[in-house]
């Protein structure tokens, strides 16, 4: 059987089509996990005031870092008024 042959009859069996799907792949995923987080990150950019009243004690930013609270888990206590007056019925 000729490459060509092959590549008509098992275009699965030659190895720079499983190269050339890995790549894509992979690729793919990358790209998938970096949109992910570009939204995010937007999102948190758009929404910075409203969750920053939305938290007793917001995190503090100073010299492009974040001072951590020492309470336990992410340090942060939900305003259970701001949370009320921003709930919405669906």
């Amino acid at each position: 059987m000729t490459r060509w042959e092959q590549w008509v009859r098992q275009p699965q069996a030659l190895w720079l089509r499983r190269a050339t799907f890995q790549v894509h792949l992979w690729i793919g995923i990358a790209i998938g996990l970096y949109v992910v987080v570009l939204s995010l990150s937007g999102s948190v950019l758009v929404f910075r005031d409203d969750l920053d009243d939305l938290f007793e004690d917001p995190w503090e930013f100073k010299n492009g870092q974040i001072t951590m609270p020492d309470k336990p888990g992410l340090g942060l206590t939900v305003n259970e008024k701001a949370l009320e007056a921003n709930m919405m019925d669906v």
